[in-house]
């Protein structure tokens, strides 16, 4: 975490962690829709 630059890995995994959310939201939500 003290590394320099350790902010953009942080960003990244926060931004692919808001994919993942998403993502399996909307896999809910079809599920739902098609059954």
């Amino acid at each position: 975490p003290e590394q320099p630059g350790a902010e953009a890995p942080s960003a990244a995994f926060s931004i692919t962690k808001t994919f993942v959310y998403v993502t399996a939201i909307a896999g809910i939500f079809v599920s739902m829709v098609l059954a």
